[in-house]
């Protein structure tokens, strides 16, 4: 994939994965998703180091900024609210709503708490209200799999997977 057409993500017809593209677990399902013949997608901005740069899309002020509204709505649930003051802090919530911006299925790295929200977690933040597959691994990631599925209408439900 070249950089420069992931703004165009929504009219590809084929697997991308999406990250943040941090040191650890994003770049660690790059590389798998990469090597599974699946584009790979992280997103960063001006200032912001990655550690795969042929997988990375810069964001602009512009696009980071769009976001908010949507930070701001997912703020409210978690009962937070925005770190104005700290644009880089600012600038890493935005990245990562383009993490589900485009996305058909999530996979998220949290505990849920009982309203089936991931707390604790910069991904917690970026999943609210989201209508899609979610998945919650646990903190040893050797346990079951809970799987969460939200659907259109807000129906919880869970499933255990061995």
């Amino acid at each position: 994939m070249i950089p420069e057409n992931v703004p165009f993500l929504d009219k590809l017809d084929v697997d991308v994965m999406l990250s943040g593209g941090a040191k650890g677990a994003d770049t660690a399902w790059g590389i798998a998703a990469n090597n599974a013949g699946h584009q790979v997608v992280h997103w960063s901005f001006e200032g912001h180091k990655s550690f795969h740069p042929e997988f990375t899309y810069k964001l602009t002020q512009e696009e980071l900024e769009e976001a908010d509204e949507y930070l701001k709505e997912a703020n409210k649930t978690l009962k937070r609210s925005l770190p104005y003051s700290k644009p880089w802090i600012m600038n890493l919530l935005r990245r990562n709503w383009y993490q589900v911006k485009y996305i058909d299925a999530i996979y998220a790295v949290g505990t849920l708490n009982k309203k089936a929200v991931i707390k604790d977690s910069s991904d917690g933040k970026c999943i609210q209200k989201n209508t899609k597959i979610l998945w919650e691994l646990t903190e040893a990631q050797l346990g079951p799999v809970i799987c969460l599925w939200i659907d259109g209408t807000k129906t919880k439900k869970h499933m255990n997977r061995q």
